[in-house]
């Protein structure tokens, strides 16, 4: 609990965030500097990239995301 009190005193923090959204194309991946808190908080976009899925990785997403089609082997 210590370290995360003394992350969360510093006033400037650097942050990557990740997300893969409903399109299932790939993977967002983004690095931002927040500086302060609260109504004082600034935040810099330093780079922000998006990592493709192969096709044979959608497919196989876009095929266990129908309950039809989901094989539990496959997700386990």
């Amino acid at each position: 609990m210590k370290q995360l009190e003394t992350l969360f005193k510093k006033k400037k923090k650097m942050i990557v965030g990740l997300m893969s959204g409903t399109s299932i194309d790939g993977i967002d991946a983004v690095v931002v500097e927040v500086q302060h808190s609260g109504i004082a908080t600034s935040i810099r976009q330093i780079a922000f990239e998006t990592y493709k899925y192969p096709k044979y990785f959608k497919d196989f997403l876009l095929k266990n995301s129908d309950a039809k089609t989901a094989r539990l082997n496959d997700l386990a």
